[in-house]
């Protein structure tokens, strides 16, 4: 730990995320809508804008795509693997530059892989690592310029930071303007904050915002040449409209607190510590007279070591920024994690061998232990109990069965159990080691999680069947869907498919296979029943992940006398 932190970190984090991204299928809306940019990228040749479902074009810039696109032509195709490895590799990156961040910062090697080992480990940040989706890349690119801004703004500021410039560059075309906004906002207050004079400081941050968005003002002018007034329309909407509440849809829509919420369970476990950790103040002490005026908040804070200040700075400066928008999501917050990190290394430094670091080690060495038990339990139980329950929950509970007999699930497993039985015996003993025994029953519990348990159960819930028996029905040419809700898509269908979906209402072909949802067949009947025939071919008995509701797979054709319409 001492000698090579950053590698270290870098292994660890390897091994919690690589080996297992390709084990779940795609089993929500979210990653094959991703996965399907690159699958046309590919297809078409178009790696500007390219279009899905025969139209739709992508809500995002390309980044991500270009990177799946990248990874998946050296593969040899689009998997679930290729498309999620983006997001594992920004995470370990993440990692590893949130590491070598407080190390430069002054902090002791052990401190820096702590610090980084907490930011991976948290629930979302390890959700966000193992997804299709742009936030994991767009969190490394923000937080890693954010870094790279607290050394600018403490420096002499006689020249740009580049590499700050050219991380802003990647996070705008991940997601848009957001990523050059942010980061020099944090750098602004934080500097403001620690005494910088505002015109320098403006200046200097100003320029470097400018500089990064010349590469993605090409893309966006390529992008308009390409997809006109309809990604102008979008590209609007999702910069803009999203920040001010004027999108022509909900898109979660939550009040102004709910980005303080998301953070409690965004930090779990650790979120138990710190409020274990609220029990050891025996007293509160009355605040002195004037303690809350700006002068005196402003002179503790610049009495706070620059890490801890850039630190509290940055985590209250994003979190503030997403409580505005009247969209916001747990992944929102992501860029903060990092060094809401180092706070929470600076209390886990501050709790070593008190009683709530022994509680909370405790209680994640009993849950080790419970895991794999719980498992185990449901192997052993006779096939008789899962008849007798409702066939989703049947479904669940043998997906969870099966990971005792799996093969990650032999030795996943027991190392789970046996962490468990690790972090006891620290506590017993009153061992110096509590912070080594609190990750590594962390990452054990995850890795559990990742590499075993987790990969039956959601793939159980994947339209992957529902592909299958769509290319079996449907082996060339296009396949239909409709919709009463302009928004909804079957993404997984899709995907898996080949990008063979197209929407029944764009085209009006005259005839062909089409899917339509059991809530819908009534509503297509009554626009289009007067001019096709409809014809059930397979009705599935279960709902689709990407829908939320029963899938039905039909056969159209257009009568002979049909009228026009």
């Amino acid at each position: 730990m001492r000698r090579h932190p950053a590698l270290l970190v870098a292994l660890l984090a390897s091994l919690m995320f690589l080996p297992w991204l390709g084990l779940p299928l795609f089993n929500t809306k979210g990653e094959p809508r991703e996965a399907i940019v690159a699958v046309s990228m590919l297809q078409s040749g178009d790696w500007v804008l390219p279009v899905s479902f025969g139209g739709d074009i992508p809500y995002k810039p390309p980044f991500l795509a270009w990177c799946i696109a990248l990874l998946s032509w050296i593969a040899g195709g689009v998997s679930e693997y290729t498309s999620r490895l983006p997001s594992a590799l920004a995470a370990i990156a993440l990692a590893v530059a949130t590491q070598r961040w407080v190390r430069r910062g002054g902090e002791s090697a052990a401190a820096s892989v702590v610090t980084a080992m907490l930011t991976v480990t948290c629930f979302e940040v390890w959700r966000a690592a193992s997804a299709c989706r742009v936030d994991m890349v767009l969190t490394f690119f923000m937080a890693s310029a954010t870094m790279e801004l607290s050394r600018y703004v403490a420096g002499p500021m006689r020249r740009l930071p580049w590499g700050a410039a050219a991380l802003m560059t990647c996070a705008v075309l991940t997601k848009g303007p957001v990523g050059m906004l942010l980061p020099c906002l944090v750098a602004g207050v934080a500097g403001l904050v620690s005494g910088r004079s505002f015109w320098p400081l403006f200046r200097g941050l100003a320029l470097t915002g400018l500089l990064s968005l010349v590469v993605p003002a090409l893309w966006y002018v390529a992008a308009w040449r390409s997809g006109g007034d309809e990604f102008v329309r979008l590209a609007m909407e999702e910069n803009f409209g999203r920040m001010t509440g004027t999108m022509s849809y909900g898109s979660h829509e939550q009040p102004f607190w709910y980005p303080l919420l998301t953070i409690l369970w965004g930090w779990v476990p650790y979120t138990l510590l710190a409020l274990m950790a609220l029990t050891a103040v025996s007293r509160c002490r009355r605040p002195a007279p004037g303690a809350f005026k700006p002068a005196a908040l402003l002179a503790r804070l610049r009495a706070l070591p620059p890490l801890t200040l850039y630190s509290a700075v940055a985590a209250a400066v994003i979190v503030v920024f997403f409580c505005i928008p009247k969209s916001k999501r747990s992944v929102y917050l992501l860029p903060a994690y990092p060094f809401l990190g180092y706070l929470m290394m600076l209390l886990v430094e501050r709790l070593r061998g008190a009683a709530p670091m022994r509680w909370f080690v405790a209680t994640m060495s009993s849950l080790a232990m419970l895991v794999p038990v719980a498992v185990w339990v449901a192997a052993a139980l006779p096939a008789s109990v899962a008849a007798s329950m409702s066939p989703s929950t049947a479904t669940q509970f043998s997906a969870i069965a099966s990971a005792a007999l799996s093969l990650n699930g032999v030795w996943a497993l027991p190392l789970c159990f046996v962490t468990g039985l690790w972090g006891w015996s620290e506590i017993r003993r009153r061992g110096r080691r509590l912070t080594e025994a609190m990750l590594a029953t962390v990452t054990a519990i995850l890795l559990a999680l990742s590499s075993a348990i987790l990969p039956p159960v959601l793939s159980s819930k994947s339209d992957l069947p529902l592909a299958i028996a769509v290319s079996e029905a449907a082996p060339t040419g296009p396949v239909y869907e409709f919709h009463t809700d302009r928004l909804i898509r079957y993404y997984t269908v899709n995907f898996y498919i080949g990008d063979r979906m197209r929407l029944f209402a764009r085209e009006m072909p005259t005839n062909g296979w089409i899917i339509i949802d059991e809530p819908d067949i009534e509503a297509w009947r009554e626009a289009y029943g007067t001019a096709y025939t409809l014809t059930e071919v397979t009705p599935w008995h279960r709902r689709s992940c990407d829908t939320r509701r029963q899938p039905h797979l039909m056969r159209f054709a257009r009568r002979a006398d049909a009228p026009s319409l």
